[in-house]
């Protein structure tokens, strides 16, 4: 299984922000979490990984993900995901199975990240499960694909 990992702006950092928010995780311990999960789950993955702060080039990562004939999308936008329309037409004709992830607790927020503008896109959204979103989604696109078996 061939997945892209995406994920919006403020990541850079991401072990070092908000922790009571997001953890103290950062984005290789996020991407070792997917791999151990596909391990436990018996996927057999490869997963391209990218962050970006500029909303451009999150559609471009989008668009590299279709043109390279990945199976899915792990996308966390960030704070995008509040406000980018751009991102939502993206998605809108992408082929591809998505799934929105956020670490935080959106609702218990300030009230304009009560609104996503991708999730109407996403086969599923996943939020304020920290990492372990990251794995659930995984699971969710493994499903989605064909990829785990339902015994």
């Amino acid at each position: 299984m061939k997945i892209a990992l995406i994920h919006g702006p403020n990541f850079t950092y991401l072990h070092k922000r908000e922790p009571v928010l997001y953890g103290a995780v950062s984005l290789p311990e996020i991407e070792q979490y997917v791999y151990a999960t596909a391990k436990r789950c018996g996927i057999s993955l490869e997963c391209h990984s990218s962050h970006s702060n500029i909303e451009g080039k999150i559609i471009d990562y989008l668009e590299e993900a279709y043109k390279e004939k990945f199976h899915g999308v792990i996308l966390n936008a960030g704070a995008y995901t509040h406000t980018s329309l751009a991102i939502a037409d993206c998605l809108a004709w992408l082929p591809l199975p998505v799934v929105e992830v956020h670490l935080s607790q959106v609702f218990a927020r300030e009230s304009i990240r009560h609104t996503s503008t991708i999730s109407a896109k996403c086969i599923a959204t996943i939020i304020g499960c920290g990492i372990m979103g990251y794995g659930f989604a995984l699971e969710v696109l493994a499903k989605h694909c064909g990829t785990i078996y339902e015994g």
